[in-house]
């Protein structure tokens, strides 16, 4: 919560901010007018050439420029939480994330934002449920997303930030009840909406979207009692069993992490897909993110299925050759959720 370190005044906030936003005061110190000289000094004092990541909700781009700029002296790059959630939509919300609006924001992040400041890149960290879960539930497509998650993120130009279980295709956890569940801020969400009139049905509904629990049960190394984390049971309860194991995928080669580690493998192997520059396919519509990642000396093409009905490929030109897919076998235009890297012959 760097960006609220500047604060104008310890007065009381606006009543009706207030109630709009469930905390109070945020006007004095969201992005407060001596903001810029405290991190300047934090640079110039103390964190020299470490570094840094702030974690800024709610500044945008703009304001990020300003924060992360090589030439402010100020930040390395910050966490910008606009994708994590379709708009007008909360994580507490039930409804499935549409991939379209990860498009818009990384357009925007990859493209002008890029051009001025170094992106962070990520899907998932400790405050939201598992993001294949949010896409689509369906467990005909688990892998199958998650793989195509990691397309996004390893063909991406910025830092690449993963978050625990995501390597493995996490997705929600099927919690039994409130007894199962040890995060504050969905034990006190559930008090709320009884208080307010809805049934415990309503309420356990409500609470089972958005958890913060989600993310934060223990990561299963193996398919043992307590998944390998711990020989005694551990302060919550593990995910459901199944094929979520380090062990297990690491013995599949078609698994989701033999997926992130090809990626990365890749990633690491041809700067283009870090520091080269983002050109969207202009012939893309909804529902597809192409794209192109090329630093001079290769060039590489993305294509995306952002939907789980199949759908007519983009017509690109030129040779090129496929490096990557989440699918093991390619068909008559994209089928649901795939997603492919090809290098351009040059």
């Amino acid at each position: 919560m760097i960006n609220y370190i500047s604060k104008t005044t310890l007065d009381d906030g606006s009543d009706t901010l207030g109630a709009l936003l469930q905390f109070s005061g945020i006007e004095h110190y969201f992005y407060g007018k001596r903001l810029h000289e405290y991190l300047h000094e934090l640079k110039r004092r103390s964190l020299g050439d470490a570094f840094t990541v702030g974690e800024t909700p709610g500044t945008g781009p703009e304001m990020n420029k300003l924060l992360t700029a090589d030439e402010r002296e100020e930040l390395n790059t910050v966490f910008s939480f606009d994708h994590l959630e379709n708009l007008g939509k909360h994580r507490f919300d039930d409804y499935r994330y549409n991939l379209n609006h990860l498009k818009k924001c990384f357009s925007l992040l990859e493209g002008d934002y890029a051009d001025y400041a170094w992106p962070s890149i990520f899907l998932e960290n400790h405050d939201n449920p598992r993001m294949v879960s949010k896409i689509n539930p369906n467990e005909e497509y688990r892998d199958i997303i998650a793989k195509l998650l990691a397309v996004v993120l390893f063909t991406a130009r910025g830092t690449v930030f993963l978050y625990q279980g995501q390597e493995l295709g996490a997705v929600n956890v099927d919690f039994k009840d409130m007894s199962e569940i040890r995060d504050i801020e969905s034990i006190n969400k559930y008090s709320d909406l009884i208080t307010a009139g809805k049934t415990p049905e309503q309420a356990w509904h409500t609470v089972l979207c958005g958890s913060r629990d989600h993310a934060r049960t223990p990561m299963q190394w193996t398919n043992e009692t307590y998944a390998g984390f711990s020989e005694h049971e551990p302060w919550i309860r593990v995910g459901d069993k199944d094929n979520c194991s380090v062990a297990q995928q690491l013995e599949e080669e078609t698994s989701v992490l033999h997926a992130f580690q090809s990626l990365i493998r890749l990633r690491k192997d041809h700067s283009a897909l870090v520091y080269g520059s983002f050109e969207p396919h202009e012939a893309a519509k909804d529902d597809v993110f192409c794209y192109y990642r090329d630093d001079g000396n290769e060039r590489f093409y993305i294509e995306i299925n952002l939907c789980e009905r199949a759908i007519k490929q983009p017509a690109t030109k030129g040779e090129m050759e496929l490096v990557y897919s989440n699918y093991m076998a390619q068909g008559d235009g994209l089928q649901p959720y795939e997603a492919s890297i090809y290098r351009v012959q040059k």
